[in-house]
C-alpha cells in the first residue's frame, strides 16, 4: 500500500537517474522506493493508477499534498513556476 504524505512524496526505484535529480530538486520529501518484483508490478500499477488517476509507467512519480505531478520535468516546470512567480512583487 502506497502512503501519499502532505508535501511532496516521491516514488522512485535504485538505479534510476531521474530519481537521483528530482531527489535533489527535493531534498526534503517523503520518498518510497519502489523496486517491485516482477509478480507485483500488475498490482503497483494498478494502485499508482488509482492514486494518480493517470496511467504513469516512468520513474520518478512525484506528488505534491497526494496530487500527481508527473515526473522530473514536469515537477522541476513547477517548481520553476512557483519560484518565478513567488519573486513577483506587486
Amino acid at each position: 500500500m502506497i502512503e501519499l504524505s502532505d508535501g511532496y512524496t516521491i516514488l522512485t526505484k535504485d538505479g534510476c537517474k531521474w530519481c537521483v535529480k528530482v531527489k535533489e530538486l527535493l531534498p526534503d520529501a517523503n520518498y518510497i522506493v519502489c523496486n517491485i518484483a516482477k509478480d507485483a508490478r500488475e498490482a503497483f500499477f494498478k494502485e499508482v493508477d488509482a492514486l494518480s488517476g493517470t496511467a504513469p509507467r516512468t520513474f520518478p512519480m512525484v506528488f505534491y499534498n497526494k496530487q500527481f505531478v508527473g515526473g522530473y520535468v514536469q515537477t522541476k516546470n513547477k517548481i520553476d513556476a512557483e519560484l518565478t512567480f513567488d519573486s513577483v512583487y506587486f
